[in-house]
């Protein structure tokens, strides 16, 4: 069996594993979790451990990519939208998983989530153009991906790190009108 699989004894084995994984954040330090611990926290045997991952930060990409599945599937649902409804989509999702940034923000791993975002919004070229403007070209493309996805990246780790005060409408409107 090989790292990446789809049996469904291996799934749930992910599962189990990303699941202890976030357990443990919840009560320590991510440089204080090792593999035995996991396993032990998963119920789950080292050599499963090893069949699957090779590292704790690749259980961690791995939890991850199941929430920017969602992630995928929430911009999809409202790709038809003007930019301030996708906006306001893009919070609400955020909103939902906000323990979970706080922790890997607190162990300094937040750039886990940030690659697979940029990663997940290639996936929409069309969908971060205000007023309907496409950059088809591929260099303009990228600059404005970056542009866009930097900025509500950063507007959500700020809103996220000073308590979540704003609603997502609100913060919506300080993006589109200023």
């Amino acid at each position: 069996m090989r790292k990446g699989q789809t049996h469904p004894s291996s799934i749930l084995s992910k599962n189990m594993l990303a699941q202890g994984l976030v357990e443990l954040l919840r009560e320590k330090d991510y440089t204080d979790i090792t593999i035995t611990k996991l396993c032990d926290r998963a119920q789950i045997a080292r050599r499963t451990f090893y069949r699957n991952f090779e590292t704790i930060e690749d259980v961690l990409a791995y939890y991850i990519s199941g929430i920017m599945d969602q992630f995928g599937k929430s911009l999809q649902d409202h790709a038809c939208h003007d930019f301030k409804a996708v906006v306001v989509a893009y919070f609400n999702f955020w909103e939902k998983h906000t323990w979970f940034l706080l922790l890997l923000s607190k162990n300094n791993l937040i750039h886990i989530v940030f690659t697979q975002y940029i990663q997940c919004l290639h996936q929409f070229p069309n969908i971060f153009w205000q007023n309907d403007r496409v950059h088809l070209d591929e260099s303009n493309f990228a600059f404005g991906l970056a542009y866009t996805s930097g900025g509500l990246w950063s507007m959500l780790t700020y809103w996220i790190s000073s308590g979540c005060e704003q609603t997502p409408n609100e913060l919506a409107d300080i993006i589109c009108n200023g």
